[in-house]
């Protein structure tokens, strides 16, 4: 869900002409090679975390942990700020709230941390 909101909340701006025009050319920097090396392997790791999270392997929920800090580090070095509406920022806002959710309901619930508990094949 949190993925489907990310997008649509990236996309929302140009959707329905949200931002005037004099705002409309402030868009993200173009990123270097080592960048888009370190996006393109934490994609990964989220993917593989998801993956994961879905079979309740026991490695997911601290897989998952560790590329959600990566993408905050790659926000923070690479200074991926732009101007977005606010409704665009209300809906990355409940995407980035879904996803913490995700993030820490194995830790939270005791049910749900059990489910993650190493079993035999």
């Amino acid at each position: 869900m949190s993925f489907i909101l990310f997008n649509l909340s990236a996309r929302l701006d140009a959707i329905f002409d949200l931002l005037p025009d004099s705002y409309k050319g402030r868009l993200p920097t173009p990123l270097d090679g080592e960048t888009i090396l370190f996006l393109a392997l934490t994609i990964l790791g989220a993917i593989a975390g998801l993956y994961g999270s879905m079979r309740f392997l026991s490695w997911a929920p601290m897989l998952n942990l560790i590329t959600a800090g990566c993408f905050l580090v790659l926000i923070l070095s690479s200074h991926m700020v732009f101007i977005s509406s606010s409704w665009a920022q209300a809906l990355t806002l409940v995407a980035t709230a879904s996803w913490g959710v995700a993030l820490a309901l194995p830790y939270i619930s005791d049910n749900v941390g059990r489910m993650f508990k190493s079993k035999p094949d």
